[in-house]
C-alpha cells in the first residue's frame, strides 16, 4: 500500500519519466519520411512527451525531456560531444515554452505556439550554423567515437530544418490529440471519472492512436512513395503494442485507485456545496473566461431578467449600454478591467448594465482572478445599487431644495441647540451658520413673545405635535422683523424625538400692511376682523355634516342652509372635483389645493383647501375634515402678476443677444449674426470698420461716454440709442463688455454682448403709463366722491332743514307751501342722484337687459321736452325739439333706455348752457335713427372730449363753477347707446357750444298704434271712492302710513300687516278683500312667495307689487308670479291713484258681486 500511495502521490512525475525512458528505447523505430532529398526521421512516439508538457505544464514536459529527450536524447551526446548537448538543451527549452503557454491563461494558444516554434527554429539555425562546429571541436577525444572534424554548414542547416519540421509535426499532432475528449480525459483534463465509462475512454484512446499510426503509414506509402519493408512494419506494430500497454497501465494507475475515487467524490461534494452557495448568493455572480460568461447564479438571472441561455455565452459589453456614464465605450472599458483582474489586480467599481428588456441599471461590481487547475477565470460579483443611487439623488435634491428654499429653515437637537440653518436664514437674520451653531433660536428673541407662549410652544413640539405661529424677532443688526413659523419634531425609528425643524417665512411686509389696515376706518376693520377660515366635515359621498358659521362671510350661506347639501354642487369645474378626490384617495390628505367655487350670489370665490381622510380604528375611511381659506384677492393679484410676467417673458424671448469684438488698434469690428442684425449690418460681411459702428449711435454724447468708459474702466454696462445702419430706424441697446488693455493700460480691444432692449423699454414705458392712468383714476374717483358727497348732502340739507322749519309755530301758509315745495324739489334732486348711481351700478354689474317694445318716437321726444321745459325756462334757456312730419312714426326699441339717453343729454346741455338755446331731435337713416342734442353752452375742450364719457368725469373736474350732478349722465348714456348697438360722439368748440350725436338700430313699424286713455274711460264709467277693502302689506311704518293716506279716499276698510305670513292669514280671514298693495322685500317672507301662496286660494283679488329695487325686469317678474301690476318706490300719489283706477272695471264687477 505504501508503494501504491507513493506511486499515486508522484504519478505524474513517474509517468513523465517513463515516457522519456520509453522514448530512449523506441527512438530507432521512428517514421522515416523522404521528401525530395530530405529525410524526416520523425520519432512520433515522442508526441506523448509534448502532450505531457501541454497537458500538465512545462515542469512535467522538462522531466520527460530530461528522462529521454525527444529527437536528440542525452544518450547521443557521446557521439558528437558538446555540440549535441547544446541541441538537446534547445529542445528542452522548447518543451518549457510549450508547457508554459498551455498552462497559462492566454487568448490565442495556437498563435503563441507558432511564435514559440519560430523562435525555436531560429535558435536551431543560429546554433547549427555558427556554434555547432566550434563546440564539436572542443569535445574530449575519449568521449567521441570519431576524430574531430568539421561538418559542412549545409548539412547542419539540413539538421536544423529536419529537426524543426519534426518538432512542428509532433506539436501539431499533440495539439490535435489534446482536442479529442478521450485524450483529455486520459491526462486528467476536464473529466469526471466514472468507473463504467473507463472502458469507453480506453477503447476510444486506442482507436485514436491506431488512426494516427495509419496516417503516418499512409504518408510514407502514398504521399512520399516509400516502400515499407516487412521489418519496418513489424517494428511499427511492436512499437504500437508497447504503446498500448503503457496507456493501459496509465489508465489503471490513474482511474482504478480507491483513494483516487474518494478524493474525486470529495471534490464532487465540494463542487456541489459551492454550487449551492453560488446559486443562493445575495449578489449576482458571473463567471467569465476569455471575456465570455460561462456561468452565472440565480441572482444574476433575476437581475438581468432572463434564463441562463440568455446570459451564458455573452460578453460583458453585450449586457451593457454602448457607453458608460463617463463616456467610455463599454467594450473597451470591460476589456481593460478584465485584463487588469487577470494579472492579479482586484477591482471594485461602479458599472451601468443593461437588462434583457433593454432597461439600464446601476451596479457595484468587483472582479477577482481565480485559478482552477490549468484554467484561469474571472469572478464578477455584482450588486444592484439603483435604489441606493436614487436615494442618494433624492437626498441631494432635498438638500438642494433646502439650501435654495425661500423660507428660513432651522434644525436643532432635542435640547433646542441649533445644528443647521440654511442660507435664507442668514439672509434674513444676518447670522451665519458658524455663528448660529450650538446657539438657541432665542438669540432672535425680541421680548415680544411671552415666556408663557414659549412654554406652550415647547410643550406642543415636545409632545410630538406641530406648532405654528408668528414671532416678532430681532435681527443681528437690531432690526425687528416678523416671521410665520411652523415647528415640527423629528423622530427616529423608535419614535424618540431627536431633532426639531422650523420652517419660517418673513412676513414683515404683510405685518406692515396689517398695521396699516388696523389704522383704517372702523367699518373696514370690522369687515376684515370677521374674515375667518371655514372648517368643514363631509362624509365620503361629499355631503356636508358640519360647517363653521364663518362660511357666511365667504359664501353668503348660513350654516343651517348647508348642512346635508352635497359639497360638489359648489364646484364650477368637474375636473377640479375629480382631481381633489384622486389626491385624497391616493395620499389620504390634500394641502393648499386651490379651487374655484360658486357663492350664494353666483360670484366666484377662490379658496385654498387643506383636508384629510379620517379613519376608523380598523383602518376604514370615516369622513373628510378640512379647512377652506378665501384666497380670491391673492388669486386675482396672482393673475395680474402672471399677465405682467407673461409680457415680460415674451419680451425676453423675443430679445436676442449678440456678441462682438472691437479691435481698437486696427479699427475693425466683428459681430455675430445677431449683433449684425441689431445694428442693421450686412450679414454677408464678416468685418466692419470702427467708424461704421460709431456712426450708428444717435448722438455724440454716446460716443464721448464710450470713450470715457474705454479710458477708465475694464468692464462696463450701458444702455444707448442707435440707428440701424443706413436707416432712420431707432433702437435701444444694452451693451455689457470687457475692455482689454496693453501693458501701458491703453485699451486695445473690447469683447462683449449687445442686447436689443427696444421692446423691453417700450413695455416699461407702457407700465409707467398704466401706473399714471391708475393714479389718475384714483384722483378722479376721489373728486367724484367729493362731488357725490356734495350732491347728496345738498338736497338732504334742504329736506332736513326745511322739514325742521315746518315745525315752527305760527308758520304762515305761504311759507309752509314754499318750504314744502323746496322739500319736494330737494327730494327729486336726491332721487335723481340715487337713480343715476343705481343705473351705473346696474350697468357695471351686468344686470341691465334690453326690453324691446313699440314706441312713438315723436311722443318720446315730447315727453322729454315736457319733463325738462321748466328747468330750461328757470335758467332762461330756450328748449327746442324737432320731430318728423309723420307724427305716428314708430319703432321697436327699448323705450326706457332711449328716454334715459335723451333725458341725460338734454339735461346735461341745459346744465352747461347759461344763455341761448338747447335743441334736440332726430333724422332717419337707412337702418338707424340719428339723434342730436345741440346747445350754445360753454363747450368742451378737445383734450377732454373722450374723457367725459368715462365714469366719474365731468368736462372739467376742477371747474370753479362746478355744476350739479354726479358726473355719471354721459357715462350712462354711452352705455345705453352701446347696448342698443349704436354709436355716440360729439362736436364741440369752447365758449360756443356742443352737439352730441347718437344712433340706435331699430325696426320700423308700418301700422300706427292708436292710443286709448283707459284710465280716463274707466273714470267716466265708475266712481271708486269709499268702495274698496284694501290690504296693505308693508314692514316699514312710514311707508305703511304714506300708502294708507294715499288710498284712503278709495277705501271703505284698510287692513295693515307687516309680513308675507300675516298677509296670507289676513286673506284667508277676509275673503272680500278687493286690493292688495304687496311690498316685495320683507324679512320673514318676501312678497313674491306670499303672492304665490295667496294665488293658490284667491285668483280674483287685485295685487299690486311695490319695490324699492327699481331693477330692470322687476315688473315682468312681478307679473310672472301672479301680481296684476307693479309700482316702484318712492311711491308717487298720482301714479298710484292712476294705477288703482286702471282696474276700476274689475273692481266694479267684484263690488257688485
Amino acid at each position: 500500500m505504501e508503494i501504491l500511495g507513493f506511486i499515486l502521490k508522484y504519478k505524474r512525475i513517474l509517468v513523465a519519466i517513463s515516457i522519456g525512458i520509453l522514448s530512449i528505447f523506441l527512438s530507432k523505430q521512428d517514421v522515416l519520411i523522404y521528401v525530395y532529398d530530405f529525410d524526416f526521421n520523425i520519432p512520433w512516439i515522442s508526441v506523448l512527451t509534448i502532450i505531457v508538457s501541454m497537458a500538465w505544464g512545462w515542469r512535467y514536459g522538462l522531466i520527460a525531456g530530461l528522462a529521454g529527450g525527444i529527437y536528440f536524447p542525452f544518450i547521443l551526446w557521446p557521439q558528437y560531444g558538446w555540440a549535441n548537448l547544446g541541441t538537446s538543451f534547445i529542445f528542452l527549452g522548447y518543451f518549457v515554452l510549450i508547457g508554459y503557454i498551455y498552462n497559462r491563461y492566454f487568448k490565442n494558444k495556437n498563435q503563441r505556439m507558432f511564435g514559440v516554434f519560430a523562435c525555436f527554429l531560429i535558435a536551431l539555425f543560429v546554433y547549427n550554423g555558427f556554434l555547432f562546429n566550434k563546440l564539436l571541436s572542443l569535445s574530449a577525444s575519449f568521449l567521441t567515437k570519431q576524430t574531430v572534424s568539421n561538418i559542412p554548414r549545409e548539412m547542419l542547416f539540413k539538421f536544423a530544418r529536419v529537426d524543426g519540421a519534426s518538432i512542428l509535426i509532433l506539436t501539431l499532432c499533440a495539439d490535435v490529440l489534446l482536442r479529442i475528449n478521450g485524450v483529455r480525459k486520459l491526462f486528467g483534463i476536464q473529466t469526471t471519472p466514472i468507473l463504467k465509462n473507463n472502458l469507453k475512454i480506453l477503447f476510444g484512446t486506442l482507436f485514436v492512436f491506431i488512426f494516427v499510426w495509419l496516417i503516418f503509414i499512409s504518408l510514407q506509402t502514398v504521399i512520399f512513395r516509400e516502400d515499407l519493408s516487412d521489418q519496418k512494419i513489424h517494428g511499427q506494430i511492436a512499437l504500437f503494442i508497447l504503446l498500448c500497454v503503457a496507456i493501459i497501465t496509465a489508465r489503471i494507475i490513474f482511474y482504478y485507485s480507491e483513494n483516487h475515487h474518494k478524493i474525486l467524490n470529495k471534490l464532487k461534494q465540494s463542487q456541489s456545496n459551492y454550487k449551492i452557495l453560488f446559486d443562493n448568493a445575495n449578489d449576482a455572480i458571473l463567471i467569465i473566461k476569455e471575456e465570455i460568461i460561462i456561468d452565472c447564479n440565480s441572482k444574476a438571472l433575476e437581475v438581468f431578467g432572463g434564463n441562463k441561455n440568455d446570459i451564458i455565452g455573452k460578453s460583458i459589453s453585450s449586457l451593457s449600454p454602448l457607453k458608460q456614464p463617463d463616456g467610455e465605450l463599454s467594450n473597451n472599458k470591460a476589456n481593460r478591467l478584465l485584463n487588469a483582474a487577470l494579472v492579479g489586480e482586484p477591482h471594485r467599481f461602479e458599472w451601468q448594465h443593461k437588462r434583457l428588456d433593454g432597461t439600464t441599471f446601476e451596479v457595484e461590481a468587483s472582479l477577482n482572478r481565480i485559478d482552477i487547475k490549468t484554467d484561469v477565470i474571472v469572478q464578477a460579483i455584482i450588486r444592484d445599487i439603483t435604489a441606493r443611487k436614487k436615494s442618494f439623488e433624492l437626498a441631494r435634491k432635498l438638500s438642494s431644495a433646502v439650501e435654495q428654499s425661500s423660507a428660513s429653515i432651522v434644525i436643532t437637537n432635542s435640547f433646542g441647540e441649533i445644528e443647521y440653518v440654511n442660507p435664507r436664514f442668514t439672509e434674513v437674520t444676518g447670522y451665519t451658520l458658524d455663528e448660529a451653531i450650538n446657539k438657541n433660536p432665542r438669540i432672535l428673541k425680541s421680548g415680544h413673545t411671552t415666556s408663557g407662549e414659549y412654554d406652550n410652544l415647547w410643550g406642543t413640539i415636545s409632545s410630538g405635535k406641530v406648532w405654528k405661529g408668528e414671532f416678532k424677532n430681532v435681527k443681528k443688526n437690531g432690526e425687528f422683523y416678523w416671521e410665520s413659523a411652523s415647528i415640527a419634531p423629528i423622530v427616529n425609528e423608535l419614535g424618540v424625538i431627536t431633532h426639531f425643524v422650523a420652517v419660517k417665512d418673513d412676513i414683515t411686509e404683510r405685518k406692515k400692511v396689517d398695521e396699516l389696515l388696523e389704522e383704517s376706518e372702523i367699518k373696514y376693520r370690522t369687515i376684515f376682523d370677521n374674515l375667518n377660515d371655514v372648517f368643514f366635515i363631509t362624509n365620503l359621498q361629499g355631503t356636508i355634516i358640519e360647517v363653521s358659521p364663518s362660511v357666511k362671510n365667504i359664501f353668503g350661506y348660513d350654516r343651517d342652509q348647508l348642512i346635508g347639501v352635497d359639497v360638489f354642487n359648489f364646484y364650477l369645474s368637474a375636473d377640479s372635483r375629480v382631481s381633489l378626490l384622486n389626491i385624497l384617495i391616493e395620499k389620504g390628505f390634500v394641502n393648499d389645493y386651490e379651487v374655484e367655487l360658486n357663492a350664494k350670489d353666483n360670484s366666484r370665490v377662490y379658496v385654498s383647501v387643506n383636508a384629510k381622510l379620517i379613519f376608523y380604528e380598523n383602518g376604514e375611511p370615516k369622513h373628510i375634515e378640512g379647512i377652506l381659506r378665501d384666497v380670491t384677492e391673492r388669486k386675482l393679484n396672482e393673475e395680474k402678476i402672471k399677465i405682467n410676467e407673461y409680457r415680460l417673458r415674451k419680451a425676453q424671448e423675443i430679445a436676442k443677444i449678440g456678441t462682438f469684438e472691437l479691435d481698437i488698434k486696427k479699427g475693425i469690428y466683428w459681430g455675430s449674426e445677431e449683433s449684425k442684425r441689431i445694428f442693421g449690418l450686412n450679414s454677408n460681411v464678416e468685418i466692419f470698420s470702427q467708424k461704421q459702428i460709431k456712426d450708428c449711435f444717435v448722438n455724440s454724447n454716446s460716443k464721448a461716454l464710450l470713450r470715457d468708459i474705454f479710458e477708465q474702466k475694464n468692464s462696463y454696462e450701458v444702455e444707448q440709442e442707435i440707428y440701424k445702419f443706413g436707416t432712420n430706424e431707432k433702437r435701444i441697446i444694452k451693451t455689457v463688455a470687457e475692455v482689454k488693455r496693453d501693458q501701458k493700460g491703453k485699451p486695445i480691444k473690447i469683447l462683449g454682448l449687445v442686447l436689443d432692449i427696444t421692446e423691453r423699454k417700450k413695455i416699461e414705458q407702457e407700465l409707467i403709463d398704466a401706473k399714471e392712468k391708475a393714479e389718475q383714476s384714483d384722483r378722479l374717483k376721489s373728486a367724484f366722491l367729493a362731488n357725490m358727497s356734495h350732491e347728496i348732502r345738498t338736497p338732504m340739507n334742504g329736506i332736513l332743514g326745511f322739514s325742521n322749519l315746518l315745525k315752527q309755530p305760527n308758520l304762515s301758509g305761504e311759507n309752509q307751501q314754499k318750504f314744502i315745495a323746496i322739500i319736494e324739489k330737494s327730494g327729486a334732486r336726491l332721487l335723481n342722484v340715487i337713480q343715476e348711481i343705481v343705473d351705473i351700478s346696474k350697468i357695471e354689474s351686468g344686470v341691465t337687459s334690453i326690453i324691446l317694445s313699440e314706441i312713438n318716437v315723436n311722443e318720446k321726444l315730447e315727453d322729454v321736452y315736457n319733463l325738462l321745459k321748466i328747468d330750461a325756462e328757470e335758467k332762461g334757456v330756450q328748449l327746442i325739439y324737432n320731430s318728423q312730419t309723420n307724427k305716428e312714426f314708430k319703432i321697436k326699441t327699448d323705450s326706457e333706455k332711449l328716454y334715459m339717453i335723451l333725458t341725460n343729454l338734454v339735461k346735461n346741455a341745459i346744465k352747461y348752457t347759461d344763455e341761448g338755446s338747447v335743441e334736440f331731435g332726430y333724422q332717419q337713416k337707412e337702418s338707424c335713427l340719428e339723434f342730436y342734442v345741440k346747445d350754445t353752452g360753454i363747450g368742451i375742450a378737445l383734450d377732454r372730449q373722450e374723457a367725459i364719457f368715462e365714469r366719474f368725469i365731468q368736462a372739467d373736474i376742477a371747474d370753479t363753477e362746478a355744476r350739479q350732478g354726479a358726473g355719471l349722465g354721459l357715462a350712462i348714456a354711452k352705455a345705453y347707446v352701446e347696448m342698443l348697438e349704436g354709436d355716440i360722439w360729439l362736436e364741440s368748440t369752447v365758449a360756443k357750444g356742443s352737439t352730441f350725436y347718437f344712433t340706435i338700430k331699430h325696426k320700423a313699424e308700418s301700422e300706427p298704434i292708436k292710443t286709448i286713455n283707459n284710465v280716463e274711460m274707466v273714470q267716466d264709467n265708475y266712481n271708486l271712492e269709499g268702495k274698496l277693502k284694501i290690504l296693505i302689506v308693508e314692514d316699514d311704518d312710514i311707508s305703511q302710513l304714506l300708502i294708507s293716506v294715499i288710498v284712503k279716499k278709495f277705501s271703505k276698510e284698510i287692513i295693515m300687516v307687516k309680513s308675507g305670513l300675516e298677509a296670507i292669514e289676513a286673506c284667508k280671514k277676509n275673503t272680500d278683500i278687493d286690493l292688495i298693495l304687496m311690498d316685495i322685500q320683507m324679512a320673514e317672507m318676501n312678497g313674491y312667495i306670499a303672492t304665490q301662496q295667496i294665488r293658490k286660494f284667491n285668483t280674483d283679488v287685485i295685487i299690486i307689487a311695490q319695490t324699492a329695487f327699481a331693477m330692470a325686469g322687476d315688473r315682468e317678474k312681478a307679473l310672472e308670479i301672479g301680481c296684476d301690476d307693479h309700482i316702484s318706490k318712492p311711491i308717487n300719489k298720482n301714479e298710484l291713484t292712476k294705477l288703482i283706477e286702471k282696474y276700476a272695471e274689475k273692481y266694479k264687477f267684484m263690488v257688485n258681486s
